[in-house]
């Protein structure tokens, strides 16, 4: 049993009652910058003040992952498993999907979540008010695709669109999941943080030099219309 100061204890029940965030990651196939992203931010969660939960999908019509040569792509639906992705690649030529790193990446992937998921499939489903992209193209097909939805979660106003652009290798996926961590901590920790979004991008640009450009896109849904059937409802 922990005992808190009478300060402490009020700060604990402000978090307890603070609303919950959902954060959406999102790229390509849903395989790596995204799903590196995921994991560290389920790793970290007890950091945040607020409570916070994560999904992450992509925004591919199929998962494609490298292959032999760069001409000859492993494409897979989404939805298929990442145990099953691996056993796929394991059959083709396990030496080189190893070499790749794409069977590690995989086994982290499943220990994570099952599958691949993509984008419009979790939309609905989710009221993420805060996306992060990894890519300058993905976040402007994430923003387009928001606006043309004619319906949303009927919960969710507005959402808050990031992007910070990364390479797609496993190295640079883990290096910027780190700096996706600290930028949410720094974020969600503000006080009325959606009204103070460009102080805190600028703040973070200027405590973290070589971080790439943070970009921010406000969405606002207010007139949206509610789904007329969600899974469950």
């Amino acid at each position: 049993f922990f005992g808190f100061t009478s300060s402490e204890s009020s700060k604990k029940r402000t978090n307890m009652a603070a609303p919950s965030v959902t954060v959406h990651m999102v790229c390509q196939s849903n395989i790596n910058r995204s799903m590196a992203t995921h994991r560290r931010l389920s790793a970290r969660v007890s950091e945040f003040e607020v409570p916070v939960s994560v999904i992450s999908s992509g925004v591919g019509q199929s998962v494609k992952l490298p292959g032999p040569s760069a001409d000859r792509p492993n494409i897979f639906f989404f939805g298929t498993t990442y145990e099953q992705i691996e056993e796929d690649l394991r059959r083709k030529d396990e030496e080189l999907y190893s070499r790749k790193g794409l069977l590690a990446l995989l086994r982290a992937n499943r220990d994570t979540k099952p599958a691949p998921e993509r984008f419009e499939d979790l939309w609905l489903r989710h009221a993420s008010s805060v996306i992060f992209c990894f890519e300058e193209r993905v976040f402007d097909h994430v923003c387009e695709l928001i606006q043309l939805q004619e319906e949303h979660h009927p919960t969710l106003h507005r959402v808050h669109a990031f992007n910070l652009t990364v390479n797609d290798s496993a190295e640079d996926a883990a290096r910027a999941a780190e700096l996706c961590v600290d930028f949410l901590k720094a974020l969600l920790h503000t006080p009325d943080w959606e009204n103070h979004v460009s102080e805190v991008v600028a703040q973070f640009q200027r405590t973290q030099p070589g971080c790439p450009p943070v970009l921010h896109a406000l969405l606002l849904l207010a007139d949206a219309r509610p789904p007329s059937a969600l899974p469950g409802a």
